[in-house]
């Protein structure tokens, strides 16, 4: 991955973050990897509150699943 690919893959999950921070969804970013190299991104949050599933998208996606994440 280039340079630039890396910097704007930060960029866009920092403002993923931020989107569902600021609706009360404080997570941890985490990359799968599965058996054949293939990537897949997920938010964790850990302890209390019952499990969610977030189906990923783009940024614009984050902003809608945010809102709901935090209820």
């Amino acid at each position: 991955m280039s340079t630039n690919a890396a910097w704007a893959r930060e960029e866009l999950e920092r403002a993923r973050l931020a989107f569902f921070r600021e609706n009360g969804f404080d997570a941890k970013p985490r990359r799968i990897v599965d058996r054949e190299g293939r990537e897949t991104y997920a938010l964790v949050r850990e302890g209390a509150g019952p499990p969610i599933l977030l189906v990923h998208g783009g940024l614009a996606d984050a902003s809608v699943w945010s809102s709901l994440a935090g209820k």
